[in-house]
């Protein structure tokens, strides 16, 4: 499939280090034995600092042991990552790879498993026994030899969301009743799983309106008694795979379905400083806003989805909420929606500087080539009395749910505005 080799490109295998059978983290801060590739300063963050051939035991609580992206290499037997009796560990940013199970949590509780791509064990991805009040998202969960993550008896109050499950024989299982929660709520959703053959054709937390929103209209199904209300269509990944109504999450918040992509690519969003377009009238305040790239060929209109705080809003500034996209003009370096002799002011004033410079201002090196000259000058001259065109792209507003619609046939910057 092409989402394994766009998944696989996010976390490259690389040669790991040899090291002990077993490390522990013990309850004291110690780590034994003393050499190995993990460094802390505090007895509280513990961070690897090389690939490891072993299995890691964790005994201590409160921490966090972070991969810093290293891999865990297993021989196909043991436990890559061992919780044991602990409360409020943190495991993140690591590869766990060829051991029999990937993560186990052994009457662990208030723990957090994020972050990480946990591949090809030989048995199990993660397995949560007898541990409770624990979250695991946004982790990478495939090519598990049985099972991507398995509840076992009296793992209760889990929480399990966001994360990607692909070529696991069996993705998930929990014991016969409903004691965990696969999902994050509407809008936020659950998981993606690979098998999911469900469709995308309505919308809300009943999923009964109309329109496409990134998330399947009917649940998953977890073996046990157990479910993924709200699955979603596509993974949290930068990679934007090529086909037909394909959906991205660059984080929870922003969301893109894109009903035709041409040729594979591309995602990034970024989140840009508070304050209103410099196209909007006065009487509209800013609340979010989003510069969004995308690398990928595409044809059709793109559904544009960023969910909202409502906090301190009246029910009629809510209602005032719309989903505006506006352009960069290059040459506007102070950002006032229009390129004037204000900007050209500017680029003389940083002329001849470059990084570390005193005068040194990288919004004036608009060709983007460390240092400001008579390029960026007339680029600006060239775009001088330009002006910053706003659109207002709203197509639903769920108030219900703090979500907002927009549909849009390009990239830039895209924001929520409401009245004052």
């Amino acid at each position: 499939m092409l989402i394994i080799g766009l998944l696989t490109l996010a976390f490259p295998v690389r040669l790991t280090k040899a090291s002990e059978e077993i490390i522990y983290i013990w309850g004291d801060g110690s780590v034994s034995p003393q050499d190995a590739p993990i460094s802390t300063l505090d007895n509280v963050t513990y961070i690897l600092t090389d690939d490891i051939n072993a299995s890691i035991v964790v005994k201590r609580s409160n921490i966090v042991v972070d991969g810093s992206g290293y891999t865990l290499q297993g021989n196909g037997s043991g436990i890559g990552i061992w919780l044991v009796e602990v409360t409020n560990v943190t495991i993140k940013n690591a590869t766990i790879r060829g051991f029999f199970n990937g993560v186990v949590l052994d009457r662990a509780s208030l723990c957090v498993i994020t972050g990480n791509n946990i591949v090809a064990n030989t048995q199990k991805g993660i397995v949560i026994e007898r541990a409770c009040d624990n979250q695991v998202y946004r982790n990478n969960i495939m090519e598990n030899g049985m099972f991507g993550i398995k509840c076992t008896m009296a793992a209760v109050g889990n929480h399990i969301y966001h994360n990607t499950f692909v070529d696991n024989p069996q993705h998930a299982s929990s014991w016969d009743v409903s004691l965990n929660v696969w999902d994050d709520g509407y809008p936020r959703g659950g998981n993606y799983w690979d098998d999911y053959n469900g469709t995308d054709l309505f919308r809300g937390t009943y999923q009964n309106i109309t329109g496409v929103d990134g998330i399947g209209d009917v649940p998953y199904g977890i073996r046990g008694a157990e479910r993924d209300n709200y699955p979603l269509m596509g993974t949290f990944s930068p990679s934007i795979m090529q086909g037909l109504s394909v959906t991205v999450f660059q984080d929870p918040v922003v969301g893109l379905i894109f009903s035709n992509v041409t040729e594979a690519g591309s995602v990034a969003v970024a989140e840009n400083p508070a304050g209103p377009p410099p196209c909007m009238p006065d009487t509209l305040l800013l609340v979010l806003s989003y510069n969004v790239t995308v690398t990928a060929g595409f044809s059709g209109e793109v559904v544009v989805r960023i969910i909202y705080d409502d906090s301190g809003m009246t029910p009629e500034q809510e209602a005032s909420l719309r989903m505006i996209q506006w352009d960069i003009v290059l040459g506007d370096v102070n950002a006032d929606g229009e390129v004037d002799w204000r900007d050209l002011l500017a680029i003389l004033r940083a002329w001849g500087s470059y990084p570390g410079h005193r005068r040194w201002n990288p919004s004036c090196d608009l060709n983007n080539d460390g240092k400001v000259d008579g390029k960026d000058f007339l680029l600006a001259l060239r775009n001088y009395g330009e002006k910053v065109q706003c659109r207002d792209i709203t197509t639903h507003l769920d108030i219900e749910s703090n979500i907002i619609f927009g549909s849009a046939s390009e990239f830039s910057i895209f924001g929520v505005t409401r009245a004052q």
